[in-house]
């Protein structure tokens, strides 16, 4: 009896819009390098594809209870050389790691990783920009470099008889 209630009972849900059913439109459940992204968090940060993970709780006895870990997320500023000016996020300890890890810091981490994995809108927006000032101060670099004196190359000396 319910197989045959459970298409009409889903309909009218389908029907209305994300906002109504509590889903935000733009971050509805998306897929991210073969991973299904349900927590919400993940768009609010950089979170390096961290997710709450579900297990059991073991006591002495065997006894299993259900439980969440979830991931270890920080406030955190960093310096970025190239914006001039500091950059706060919020950031599981893995991402800073990296970022530690890296040369250029939050500029390179920001820069390397691929927008389906920063999912967080003001991390891709200030990628944007750090692609932009990068480019801007190449182009003045270029220009502001003088020409090269090319000197031409000195005749050998003439050889002396014997």
């Amino acid at each position: 009896m319910w197989a045959s209630l459970k298409p009409v009972l889903l309909k009218p849900l389908l029907a209305l819009p994300a906002l109504a059913r509590g889903l935000s439109a733009k971050h509805t459940q998306k897929t991210v390098q073969g991973k299904r992204m349900v927590m919400g968090r993940a768009f609010r940060g950089l979170y390096g594809l961290k997710q709450i993970q579900f297990g059991n709780q073991i006591c002495f006895s065997n006894k299993k209870s259900r439980r969440t870990w979830k991931p270890n997320v920080q406030r955190k500023k960093f310096y970025s050389g190239i914006l001039e000016e500091w950059l706060r996020f919020r950031m599981t300890t893995s991402v800073m790691k990296q970022i530690k890890r890296m040369k250029f810091g939050i500029d390179e981490y920001l820069l390397k990783t691929p927008d389906d994995v920063l999912l967080y809108d003001r991390a891709i927006k200030l990628k944007k920009e750090i692609k932009e000032k990068a480019k801007q101060k190449a182009d003045r670099d270029q220009s502001e470099q003088e020409p090269e004196v090319k000197h031409l190359p000195t005749p050998p000396a003439p050889a002396i008889p014997k």
